[in-house]
């Protein structure tokens, strides 16, 4: 953990004494489909400091049978097959975002996928409203989220604590339902 925080310290300090404008927002507009159900949104990330990142959620059209609380994660690639079907689109973002290689993990664990945010909670109404923080994902340097994918999942996160292979690699959270590339939002 202390080569991570190096690295980071490093990123910042270089990024700092750069003349170009160092990206603090970024957005990524949400589609899919669950069935019938056109699944749409958005999410909104403002980094805070160097280790806060701020996250904003709004995503609707969830179907009742789904949630209350459903696998929210950053994915390592862009989407990279623009297939109409949502699986294959998302999927195409790879695994979860994790330079490291730990095992997969809650938002709230020391040591975790950098793409880890745990379960997202779904009202009765079908939509997703939450804003939380996370001191590990950012914006900014070599480790930046910029440019992935974050995704939407059909299920629960485990967050990790099961014993099966699974459970440490994805928490169990299932096929994607709904994705979106983060970009910068100026």
């Amino acid at each position: 953990m202390n080569i991570f925080l190096l690295i980071i310290l490093l990123s910042f300090f270089v990024i700092s004494n750069c003349q170009y404008k160092i990206p603090r927002r970024g957005l990524a507009v949400i589609n899919g489909n669950y069935n019938e159900s056109k699944i749409s949104g958005h999410v909104m990330f403002k980094q805070l400091g160097p280790f806060l990142l701020q996250i904003s959620v709004k995503i609707h059209g969830i179907p009742p049978n789904l949630g209350p609380k459903l696998g929210f994660h950053v994915h390592k690639n862009g989407i990279l097959n623009p297939s109409e079907n949502v699986t294959q689109r998302c999927q195409s973002a790879g695994p979860h975002y994790n330079p490291f290689h730990y095992l997969h993990g809650n938002i709230t664990s020391r040591c975790r996928h950098m793409g880890d945010y745990g379960n997202v909670i779904v009202n009765k109404n079908g939509t997703i409203s939450q804003t939380f923080t996370d001191r590990i994902s950012t914006l900014l340097g070599p480790f930046s989220i910029l440019g992935r994918t974050i995704v939407l999942h059909e299920k629960e996160d485990d967050l990790g604590l099961n014993p099966d292979k699974n459970s440490k690699l994805n928490g169990n959270s299932g096929p994607p339902i709904a994705c979106g590339v983060i970009g910068v939002w100026s």
